[in-house]
């Protein structure tokens, strides 16, 4: 009778135990999980390929609205869709790719989002195959603390939350209006989400090669018109303000005229920067 209440025993504390066990590793794999809630979706990788109608824009939209991403030390899961135990690998851009020519392509384009590419991708993909995480969801690489999918010839690079993200809020883009191309020798546009227009201005400035830079005062105040004297190839600087929500700002050159539009809208700072020769 001593014997089987022993055995009993043990097998009640050795129950407990695991039990005890298995709900610590769970607590360290729930430690341990990083999540990216935060995406943009990219402008188009290759301009003249498929996919290039606003529809193909919404459809890449509709498929990571609200998605999060949860990677832990065996599961990739995004709540309300699927769940998987993952697979990472290190791999070169080039054997990724298959050609340098992609790869300088994918370069330029990461970093209008503020993610490098200078070292090896590490792919993430399901160690079986799942029913219910298809592609994007099961084929997807991380670089340079980012996740990028790739959908509708589009990227989507997700980035964590303020814990460890890369900075989402400045969106820069080569689709302008096609007449302002013709109209300017080179035209880009970026948008400061959530910022004014003095901290767009701030910002941007901060962006600038050093000469650049020099060129546009550090401070300046809303509403007030000015004219400066510049100096390195530069003649002359206008600050001309239309209102609180829009400055036009124009350096003239040696050789040609640059215009730098900020614009105020109700989700942040437009920025169009237009750069034309005599």
């Amino acid at each position: 009778m001593y014997k089987v209440f022993i055995i009993c025993f043990l097998l009640i504390f050795s129950s407990v135990a695991n039990a005890r066990v298995e709900s610590e590793i769970e607590s360290v794999v729930d430690k341990n999980t990083v999540t990216w809630k935060h995406y943009v979706v990219s402008d188009l990788i290759m301009p003249g390929g498929k996919d290039i109608t606003e529809e193909s824009v919404s459809y890449v939209n509709n498929v990571f609205n609200g998605k999060r991403i949860n990677i832990d030390r065996v599961n990739v899961n995004i709540p309300g869709t699927c769940k998987y135990e993952y697979y990472m690998e290190s791999i070169t851009p080039l054997k990724y790719w298959h050609s340098q020519k992609t790869v300088d392509l994918y370069v330029k384009l990461l970093s209008k989002y503020n993610v490098t590419l200078n070292g090896d991708v590490i792919l993430i993909t399901p160690t079986r195959p799942s029913n219910k995480c298809g592609y994007p969801f099961s084929y997807f690489i991380k670089v340079d603390d980012s996740l990028v999918f790739v959908l509708n010839n589009r990227m989507v690079i997700y980035s964590q939350n303020e814990n460890g993200e890369k900075s989402d809020d400045i969106e820069h883009h080569d689709d302008v209006d096609s007449q302002m191309m013709d109209e300017y020798g080179s035209v880009s546009e970026s948008f400061y989400h959530g910022d004014t227009l003095l901290d767009a201005y701030g910002k941007y400035r901060d962006g600038l090669t050093t000469d650049y830079k020099n060129h546009l005062v550090e401070k300046i105040l809303l509403n007030k018109d000015f004219t400066m004297k510049c100096e390195n190839g530069c003649i002359e600087v206008d600050y001309n303000w239309s209102g609180p929500d829009k400055l036009i700002i124009k350096l003239m050159f040696e050789g040609g005229e640059t215009e730098i539009d900020f614009l105020k809208e109700a989700q942040g700072t437009k920025v169009l920067t237009k750069s034309s020769p005599d």
